[in-house]
């Protein structure tokens, strides 16, 4: 698995532009929810979500110049799965308390 995985962002990996397209198109994913969003506990938690890919997307662009690291890769992807796995779960804990 960890094979298919590793062949699957190896583009990624040695190509920083790809991973700055990506995290370009998940903020404008988070756009179009916020826009969509009628909950304005949702609404907060898209826009600090969309805050933390910015930040993601600063410091990558920041050292756009620079090798990334497989390690740096590797927290580059978790930080951005920890972000949406975060949106899940808080909209998730928010609608059921909204259904209550």
């Amino acid at each position: 698995m960890k094979q298919r995985i590793d062949l699957y962002y190896k583009e990624f990996f040695r190509n920083k532009e790809k991973i700055v397209l990506m995290l370009i198109n998940e903020i404008i994913f988070l756009n179009h929810c916020l826009n969509k969003s009628n909950n304005q506990k949702v609404t907060r938690i898209i826009v600090d979500a969309i805050s933390q890919l910015e930040e993601l997307l600063d410091r990558l662009n920041d050292n756009l110049n620079n090798i990334l690291s497989k390690k740096e890769f590797n927290n580059l992807i978790l930080k951005s799965y920890e972000i949406f796995n975060g949106i899940v779960q808080e909209i998730s804990a928010s609608i059921a308390l909204d259904n209550l």
